[in-house]
């Protein structure tokens, strides 16, 4: 990584948080209790499609999406504490007009990718939002960790080779003794974590299931991001029924986020795809469906 590669991308993070400060500030005017706490948070997967996902609920004349993008407050942000996390809804005052006009509540939700990977996520949204519905959309796990390894060297985050990136012994030790780090100080927030998690990130079965000790199944809806942009109506039908809200019919979703990146060389789709194996089967039986669609060795 070049200098000025290192310097942008040390003030990345501190240029979204002033942004982000300055979005929240009119709202830090009113008591908190004006706001609404979500209805549905989005948890994962990165690089699944959750944020073309939220906008796309967001485009429902009842629903209502969080003041920022990704608004990290069970991960990064817990210690500002619930008032902070609650001005990034709806108001009561906008719940009320929404529900004369159209005689339905606002739903408010939000996505952030990381809450399903993170440790101590599970344990604090149920703390402080029992009753919410949950949503992971969830992508081939091949293809999702060769996006997340190229957009974190493309952003300067990381410099390692596709082959260190996909070593699970490599890996491991990058990321040894970081969740336990983070189940014991609430304050701390771990870079490698949230970025060189490479493979761990696609074991859903494991993380699904850490949720599960916390809500219960009928509160968590699993999604297959590649169904999600062949029939986005059909999806959003499915998203809107587990969230209660009226049947209506969207434009469809478009991808966002979306970077070219060079095929995945046969070696490492290989490899990829014997590591995931074991792991999709404990997903598919956890749910009870398989998403066929992760069966085909093309789309990058």
């Amino acid at each position: 990584m070049t200098r000025s590669k290192q310097q942008a991308a040390a003030r990345q993070p501190a240029l979204q948080g002033l942004r982000h400060a300055l979005r929240l500030l009119p709202r830090s005017l009113r008591p908190a209790s004006h706001y609404a706490l979500p209805h549905y948070i989005i948890i994962g997967a990165q690089k699944a499609g959750t944020t073309a996902l939220d906008l796309a609920i967001a485009q429902h004349p009842n629903a209502r999406t969080s003041l920022v993008q990704e608004v990290h407050f069970f991960d990064k942000h817990y210690p500002k504490g619930p008032n902070w996390y609650r001005r990034h809804f709806h108001t009561e005052s906008e719940n009320q007009s929404t529900l004369s006009r159209t005689g339905h509540p606002l739903r408010s939700g939000e996505s952030t990718p990381y809450y399903m990977f993170h440790p101590d996520c599970p344990r604090r949204v149920r703390k402080l939002v029992p009753e919410a519905r949950l949503i992971a959309l969830l992508r081939d796990p091949v293809t999702r960790a060769w996006s997340h390894y190229h957009h974190e060297t493309t952003k300067g985050y990381d410099t390692v080779t596709p082959q260190q990136a996909f070593d699970q012994s490599f890996e491991a030790q990058r990321l040894q003794n970081e969740e336990d780090r983070i189940l014991h100080d609430p304050t701390y927030f771990s870079f490698a974590h949230n970025h060189f998690g490479y493979l761990a990130r696609g074991r859903y079965a494991a993380q699904l299931e850490h949720w599960l000790e916390f809500f219960p199944r009928e509160q968590l809806l699993v999604l297959c991001s590649e169904r999600f942009y062949a029939d986005s109506p059909g999806t959003l039908a499915t998203v809107f029924r587990f969230l209660d809200l009226p049947d209506w019919t969207p434009p469809p979703a478009k991808k966002l986020n979306a970077r070219a990146y060079s095929g995945i060389d046969p070696a490492i789709r290989k490899h990829l795809t014997d590591y995931y194996a074991p792991h999709n089967e404990q997903l598919f039986r956890l749910i009870g469906e398989r998403f066929h669609e992760w069966t085909s060795p093309t789309g990058d």
